[in-house]
């Protein structure tokens, strides 16, 4: 699942096992690709060399959920990815980067990335609830006192404005969730009279949370990224911000009744990949899709998977900055959300260049 095309001077480390793959570059660098308990968890593993006192937070990667370490190396940054996905047998699967910590967020940083590239095989599915964890706890009895390296790419540059808009859900945006049917529930999606402020909105983002969330008429928000400006309206008092992950490429979003979640994030196209082929590679990590649409620097996709309803839109800036929103949600619930889902997609972008 992991494709690689090494620059010159790097050289693959020998190892005892095809599930643990290590390659050193010439200033030190390094990048651990890991599959399997033992090769994740055990003694040398990918979780299990990274030192016990690292925190451990959820984040995202190229749109796909990873349990996170940063480790300091002295003139190296090491970053450890355990994707909450496993294979459809059960195996889980990470890799790590470690690199100069001056590289991780620009270009150079995106070039030594693109050396490894993530196919997502089909069939892959979230591990199961408590699995990784119990896992990253398996890791802690053999990590030594030092470090390790670490994976993930960091979305990067740039984004401002977003435009705010009122009303609750009405006009698609050209594309429309995949039809099902079922039993509706009775929660609401659209969004009652608004509460209190959702969770201060701080014009101006704060240390804690730079981003932007204002609220909007009809219990919407609008919710602007601090460090790319990406922005949508969304229904403030159903969905609720996670912590903001300390890359501060997007958010996740989680329903309060847990029914549903959606994400928004932006990060460098960093694989050299067409937009022909990110959605097409987009597409079989789902699954499937049902509809599917794009025109000049856009596309979406939505089908099933999971079990859930899934709506992807992706955009594109002229300097390769991709802007994502995806949303999953029951199918016995579709009548209530694609009104608003059309809404969301509509409000969704990049911020305005002049």
């Amino acid at each position: 699942m992991f494709e690689y095309d090494m620059a010159p001077g790097w050289t693959e480390l020998p190892g005892d096992s095809a599930d643990l793959m290590a390659f050193s570059g010439p200033e030190g660098e390094r990048i651990v690709m890991a599959r399997g308990e033992k090769a994740i968890a055990g003694p040398g593993g990918l979780v299990g060399t990274v030192p016990a006192d690292t925190p451990m937070k959820p984040d995202l990667v190229l749109g796909w959920p990873v349990l996170r370490w940063i480790v300091d190396m002295g003139t190296l940054e090491a970053r450890v990815h355990l994707y909450q996905h496993c294979f459809a047998d059960g195996t889980p699967f990470g890799i790590g980067f470690s690199l100069p910590k001056g590289i991780w967020d620009d270009r150079a940083g995106s070039d030594l990335r693109r050396m490894i590239d993530l196919a997502m095989p089909d069939g892959v599915i979230p591990c199961p609830d408590g699995y990784l964890n119990a896992l990253v706890e398996k890791a802690q009895g053999s990590r030594p006192a030092q470090s390790a390296p670490e994976p993930g790419p960091a979305p990067q540059e740039k984004h401002a404005a977003a435009q705010s808009q009122s009303a609750p859900p009405q006009t698609a945006p050209g594309q429309a969730a995949p039809a099902q049917s079922a039993p509706a529930r009775t929660m609401q999606v659209q969004p009652v009279p608004r509460p209190a402020p959702l969770s201060p909105p701080a014009p101006e983002g704060t240390a804690e949370d730079p981003d932007l969330f204002l609220p909007e008429e009809g219990g919407y928000a609008l919710y602007r990224n601090g460090r790319y400006g990406t922005h949508i309206s969304y229904p403030a008092t159903y969905f609720l911000p996670d912590p903001p992950p300390d890359s501060g490429d997007g958010r996740n979003f989680t329903a309060v009744d847990g029914w549903a979640r959606f994400y928004v994030f932006a990060q460098y196209e960093a694989e050299g990949l067409s937009q022909a082929q990110r959605m097409a590679r987009d597409i079989a990590a789902h699954g499937e899709a049902s509809y599917r649409a794009s025109g000049d620097g856009w596309y979406v996709i939505s089908g099933i998977t999971g079990g859930d309803i899934y709506y992807r839109r992706v955009e594109e800036e002229p300097d390769g900055l991709l802007h994502v929103f995806e949303i999953s949600y029951p199918p016995a619930r579709k009548q209530e959300f694609d009104a608003v889902v059309a809404y969301m997609a509509q409000s969704f972008g990049p911020p305005q260049r002049n």
